[in-house]
């Protein structure tokens, strides 16, 4: 029996200038089996800053899986990326690692919306954040999960929100109710 593949897919740069259907323009796919040799021993090997690595040791992430090692370096360039891995492989931490580390190069009042396709998926994810946000010392989240919990933090998203400006808009222009 073959051990399972995780699987990486980031677009090359070609794609936003070629959009056709040209081979130049296909996605870059970078397979691993969890038994790579090469693969990163720790969290510094794939270039996060040391308050992350730190957090990860506390958390109990010693080794990076092969969805960690495969896509941190891409997520760390900026680059868009698929990641497909079982069921506890790790994806969550593969691309909630990169977040806090652009938010901590560039503190923003509001970085990253994170949209997840259920109630449970959502809470997982927010506790994977507030338990990295927690021992980095610099981000705060919100999460909302639901209508109720859209209401109920409502003046949380506000506040965040509140003199804002993106662009020639100002988002303190938003209906809060709509929040």
């Amino acid at each position: 029996m073959s051990s399972p593949k995780t699987k990486v897919i980031s677009p090359r740069s070609e794609i936003s200038s070629n959009p056709s259907n040209h081979p130049a323009s296909l996605p870059e796919q970078v397979e691993a089996h969890s038994s790579d040799e090469d693969a990163p021993k720790n969290f510094r090997d794939l270039g996060l800053l040391e308050s992350l690595c730190e957090a990860c040791d506390s958390l109990g992430y010693r080794t990076p899986t092969p969805i960690q090692a495969l896509s941190i370096p891409v997520a760390l360039q900026g680059r868009d990326l698929i990641g497909l891995a079982e069921t506890g492989s790790g994806k969550t931490a593969a691309f909630v690692l990169p977040i806090l580390q652009a938010l901590l190069e560039s503190p923003q009042a509001l970085h990253s919306l994170i949209l997840a396709p259920t109630r449970e998926l959502a809470l997982q994810i927010s506790q994977v954040v507030e338990a990295f946000a927690e021992r980095v010392g610099e981000a705060q989240k919100v999460a909302a999960v639901g209508m109720k919990d859209l209401r109920d933090k409502r003046g949380n998203l506000g506040s965040t929100l509140r003199g804002k400006k993106r662009g020639k808009r100002k988002r303190d222009d938003m209906d809060r109710d709509e929040l």
